[in-house]
């Protein structure tokens, strides 16, 4: 009876006393100590959760609902804080990094009614390097229509305990591709906002000029729902679907002939209800933002982790190079990666001196102006395949034969994290591994209402399920 249900469907089934909220909280509980074990997608659960749905009932009989998202239970990656329990960042060395209050996100979702269930693991510190989905406290997160495959970073957990049911939304944290491509690979509907719309209090950070908050649910219904409730405001304008013309960028085809059937089959039903879609090509310089991107981000990232840290109470590390020299010394089987990175980030701290980090910025500004002409010029949206190809094996299956990755498959998602603008990804098939083909829609600055109402017009009737 709950297998799949959307945050609409529970909504009505708990208005009419078809479920309780504890009720819930088992049967999601269940699921998680049933399929978990072998897809690693989460860290920790809540002790408190069963405990909350059953005072959350009372409540509603009582004195009715708070809102759409009373009594239903949501999962939050682990390096988001929730009050009372551990924010580690997937790191061992963070395990007893309690939080004392919860960040603005969780603080608005609660006073909804909304449960936290359970912690997600996630790339370590929020960065992947090479191993998508892997933390040295959680394991590997698999990808869950084929685990052979990676469920991308680094909101991995967030991603896959959605898919998987353990819930019916999610939240993550996106820099630079971490909700949009883990949301394409687990079949999801995922957003990135518009950077600096959500307050990122209590958030542990990357580098706070990218960092976003970020949603995964099933549908853009449910998207909707959850935004409306965050952001106080009603999202979706169906009207605003009507007659829109949409830009799709060509530098992001060509890498995966399954990706560009499948992505060309989306804009043909956009076409068919009525929407342009024309061509649209950057300029060469400006297709792969990677460089400037993770330049400026290694440069702000450990003044931005290392306050967090510092604001936090008890004994855990409060430095990068705190947190290296632990790393060593404890021998932890971190991705040597990711170590590696933040070496460079210690080392990148001056950079934010140097003219090319002005001339950074300038570029960001630069690409936001060739974008938002084209906006004025009548283009609502533009489009591209969410990843350049589908999901590729996981770190640790990965063979000699295996073919070449023509371009770094998370290229396309740079362009929205570099310039802050919105981006909202949709399943719209898969390869015939089974693996979900996501398309991406990018819109100006505070666009996200109408950017849900675009991915609906070519949203699946049938939700994409994994295999268990």
């Amino acid at each position: 009876m709950l297998e799949q249900k959307t945050v609409r469907q529970l909504a009505k089934m708990l208005n009419q006393g078809d479920v309780t909220s504890a009720a819930l909280v088992t049967y999601y509980l269940e699921r998680i100590q049933t399929y978990d074990q072998h897809f690693h997608s989460i860290l920790l659960v809540n002790q408190e959760a069963k405990a909350l749905a059953a005072q959350l009932d009372q409540e509603r009989i009582k004195q009715g609902r708070r809102s759409v998202l009373h009594g239903i239970p949501f999962i939050v990656k682990d390096n988001i804080d929730v009050k009372d329990m551990p924010t580690t960042g997937g790191s061992p060395l963070l395990k007893n990094l309690i939080a004392r209050s919860d960040a603005w996100i969780i603080q608005q979702l609660k006073k909804a009614g909304a449960i936290v269930l359970a912690k997600a693991n996630l790339s370590e510190f929020a960065a992947s390097y090479g191993r998508l989905g892997y933390s040295s406290l959680g394991g590997l997160t698999r990808n869950p229509f084929h685990d052979d495959y990676n469920a991308s970073g680094s909101s991995s957990g967030s991603a896959v305990a959605v898919a998987l049911d353990f819930a019916p939304f999610s939240l993550g944290t996106d820099t630079s591709g971490s909700v949009r491509g883990p949301a394409n690979n687990a079949g999801l509907v995922g957003l990135r906002p518009t950077h600096g719309s959500i307050d990122m209090a209590g958030v542990m950070p990357s580098a706070l000029s990218f960092d976003t908050l970020g949603f995964f649910t099933r549908t853009t219904d449910d998207l909707c729902l959850l935004m409306s409730v965050i952001k106080e405001e009603k999202l979706l304008n169906n009207k605003a679907a009507a007659n829109k013309t949409f830009a799709f960028i060509t530098n992001y085809s060509g890498d995966s002939e399954e990706v560009d059937d499948t992505i060309f089959d989306a804009m043909q039903r956009l076409k068919g209800k009525g929407h342009d879609v024309v061509s649209f090509t950057l300029p060469k310089e400006e297709e792969d933002v990677w460089g400037s991107l993770i330049d400026k981000h290694d440069a702000e990232s450990k003044r931005d982790l290392e306050s967090y840290l510092n604001e936090q109470e008890g004994e855990h590390p409060k430095t990068i190079k705190h947190l290296i020299e632990q790393y060593e010394q404890q021998d932890i089987p971190i991705n040597p990666a990711r170590l590696q990175a933040f070496r460079r980030v210690v080392k990148m701290e001056a950079f934010r001196d140097t003219s090319r980090y002005e001339e950074i910025i300038f570029e960001q500004q630069r690409v936001r102006e060739r974008l938002n002409e084209q906006f004025t010029q009548g283009i609502d949206a533009f489009l591209f395949p969410t990843m350049l190809t589908p999901a590729t094996l996981t770190f640790d299956h990965k063979h000699a034969n295996q073919p070449e990755e023509k371009r770094d498959p998370f290229i396309a998602s740079y362009l929205g994290s570099f310039i802050g603008y919105p981006e909202i990804t949709i399943p719209v098939g898969f390869s015939k591994a089974g693996l979900p083909i996501g398309l991406s829609f990018l819109g100006k600055a505070h666009s996200e209402g109408e950017l849900v109402s675009y991915a609906s017009i070519v949203e699946h009737s049938k939700r994409f399920l994994p295999k268990q």
